[in-house]
């Protein structure tokens, strides 16, 4: 398994086989469109009724509280495991990306496969079936995690919000997607479909797909350091976009520049941004505030960790309390001064060692991986997920994108007043707020300026 350090929004996934299969020599085939009709069969998904009552949402099929709750822990549990493993540098992950990729891999699984892929969608982390039984766990099956993309897809205002989903096939015979698999590809994910071989050509065609798809924030997902070749049966990948403008916009006249206190220890210099918003506060551990968009249901929402207690510690309780959720949730309204400095980055990622360490193990196993229900005959693993991400907030708003890859193998100035003031001079946390899923879908660290 590779193991390396990418970062934007963008998850891809791989799948090598296990026989070594030779390529076939054919020009790329980047069709743009969705997965042709002919090669969909007629296919009921049975989500659309499979909800009822308060815990329903309709036409839409899926069960919103119990969704709410294992996208919320899928989310901050992935975040503070990628937190883990990164030292000063400033973070940023799409679980919503994240999350889609993976759902789509799940509908190939079988077996053992799809029972850890579908455990930790909804957010049961290595646990024995055993212990499983004894909580009286009952994870949503994978027909329900479809609903959930499908209403992303039919509720987000696109202009906002964008999804985008491909799956790219390596032009091999023995490589025929099942018609079960591409049905639900095309009726719930609406993801184009492209054949061709695993070379150079392709890549670039999938950097430009990416590209895109993000708005041209993110740029070459692939490099000369991925693991695609042509061993490379299969790509699953996801892109998302998200760009807004405040409500209320700052007055760039009372932006000013001044210290900002790294991670490090050092200090480094941030323009920030004066408003008056809603504050929000953890207990006794940390402070911030939450700001609207113009479509009001997305929130930014910062916290600030005390400067007693440990930053990346503060990231497990993210996870363990469910922080953001709660506090935006509980919010006051009570009004403050708050001081934001304005940032930009990007961030990559393998997320291989993470998703493991949540419980996926199988998949990057060729010995183990069982992805039958993807195609009709070969054998495949995932070899690496790969994730990158951009954001930008100034004084407009916010620009915010996301990639994910999976890559499979065959097998072979202030204003004086009595208000609090809440200044975030110091590393934070952020995150981006779905106000009805009631999840963040981008979420992120800021550890120096």
């Amino acid at each position: 398994m590779m193991k390396r350090k990418v970062c934007a929004a963008l998850l891809l996934l791989a799948l090598t086989a296990a026989a070594g299969c030779g390529n076939k020599e054919s020009d790329i085939e980047p069709s743009g469109t969705s997965v042709p009709e002919e090669n969909v069969t007629s296919q009921k998904n049975t989500s659309d009724t499979a909800a009822t009552g308060d815990n329903a949402n309709g036409e839409n099929g899926f069960k919103k509280v119990r969704m709410h709750d294992n996208v919320n822990t899928f989310s901050t549990f992935l975040f503070t495991n990628v937190m883990d493993n990164s030292e000063n540098e400033n973070v940023l992950i799409s679980p919503l990306s994240v999350y889609t990729a993976l759902s789509m891999l799940e509908n190939g699984a079988d077996g053992d496969t799809f029972k850890e892929l579908n455990n930790s969608l909804n957010g049961y982390f290595n646990l024995s079936d055993a212990l499983a039984e004894f909580m009286r766990l009952e994870p949503l099956p994978k027909e329900q995690l479809n609903s959930f993309a499908r209403y992303y897809n039919d509720t987000t205002d696109k202009d906002v919000l964008s999804i985008a989903n491909a799956f790219w096939v390596a032009d091999r015979d023995e490589l025929k997607p099942s018609d079960s698999f591409m049905n639900v590809l095309h009726d719930d994910y609406k993801s184009e479909f492209f054949r061709s071989p695993m070379n150079d050509d392709t890549i670039k065609t999938i950097n430009n797909w990416v590209s895109e798809n993000t708005n041209g924030k993110i740029k070459d997902l692939l490099n000369e350091n991925s693991p695609v070749n042509a061993d490379t049966a299969a790509i699953i990948l996801n892109a998302v976009s998200f760009e807004d403008k405040w409500l209320c916009e700052y007055e760039p006249s009372e932006s000013y520049t001044d210290v900002f206190y790294n991670s490090d220890g050092t200090n480094g210099s941030a323009v920030y941004m004066h408003s008056e918003e809603n504050a929000l506060h953890d207990e006794e551990k940390a402070k911030g505030f939450v700001k609207s968009y113009k479509n009001d249901r997305f929130s930014f929402a910062v916290l600030m960790p005390n400067e007693d207690i440990d930053f990346n510690e503060y990231a497990y309780r993210l996870y363990t309390n469910d922080v953001f959720r709660d506090c935006i949730t509980n919010c006051s309204g009570t009004a403050a001064n708050t001081l934001l400095p304005k940032f930009e980055f990007d961030y990559d990622c393998s997320l291989s060692d993470t998703l493991h360490n949540m419980g996926i193990k199988a998949a990057f196993d060729g010995e183990t991986a069982d992805f039958s229900n993807m195609f009709d005959d070969a054998s495949v693993y995932v070899e690496d997920v790969l994730h990158k991400t951009h954001i930008e907030v100034n004084e407009q708003g916010t620009q915010a994108q996301a990639a994910t890859a999976v890559i499979m193998d065959e097998d072979a100035t202030l204003v004086e007043d009595d208000l609090e003031e809440i200044r975030i001079d110091r590393p934070f946390f952020f995150c981006i707020y779905d106000n009805e899923i009631k999840s963040p879908i981008f979420i992120g660290a800021v550890k120096n300026m």
